[in-house]
């Protein structure tokens, strides 16, 4: 991490990161829409069939509940709009366990999620880095896994350009467009993090 502090936990150099209120219709408002809504965010997050009103946010919300991390990572208020002005919800994050009482392993599963807009634009890489700052400097993590669905070949060569080492294959795991993929599964241990950061 560039910066130790309190003060900026929970900051990244365009972005800042707040806890997900599920009663809140901000909230509501932007999962639907970056997901529920996004059949392109529903095909590379979810195993649900990509078809409106399949619910994928709520899933993902009740899976995430209990999570280490649950975050939205959010543009800053725009200061010229006034002190009433908001953050902008452009993503959602979160370190979700391997299986239940298994926290005294120190391995969490990251995912990430952000709104079509903000695709392309290296946020992506942002939030992903600063829940890897995060898990093993706050979250006193050990590992970090996740999976990649095969066809979503964007994130595959994002993780890889992060440091993620790729450790195996579920194979032919999630039928989309009427052909079988694999899910990849990638890793990152606290010490090659800790190589990472220098």
């Amino acid at each position: 991490m560039s910066n130790h502090t309190l003060a900026n936990t929970f900051r990244s150099s365009r972005l800042i990161y707040r806890a997900v209120d599920e009663a809140s219709p901000i909230d509501q408002g932007f999962l639907f829409s970056a997901i529920d809504n996004d059949p392109t965010g529903v095909g590379n997050l979810s195993f649900c069939p990509v078809a409106p009103g399949n619910h994928a946010a709520m899933v993902l919300i009740a899976m995430t509940k209990g999570s280490l991390l649950r975050v939205l990572a959010c543009l800053p208020p725009d200061e010229s709009a006034g002190p009433e002005a908001q953050p902008t919800p452009i993503g959602f994050a979160a370190l979700m366990p391997r299986a239940p009482d298994a926290a005294h392993h120190r391995h969490a599963l990251l995912g990430v999620v952000l709104a079509a807009p903000f695709r392309g634009q290296g946020y992506g890489k942002e939030v992903v880095n600063w829940v890897l700052d995060w898990g093993f400097v706050r979250g006193g993590l050990h590992r970090i896994g996740l999976g990649v669905f095969g066809y979503n070949g964007k994130a595959l060569k994002m993780y890889r350009s992060l440091g993620f080492t790729e450790e195996g294959r579920d194979r032919e795991a999630v039928m989309f467009e009427r052909q079988w993929w694999d899910v990849v599964n990638f890793g990152m241990l606290e010490s090659e993090w800790e190589k990472l950061r220098g």
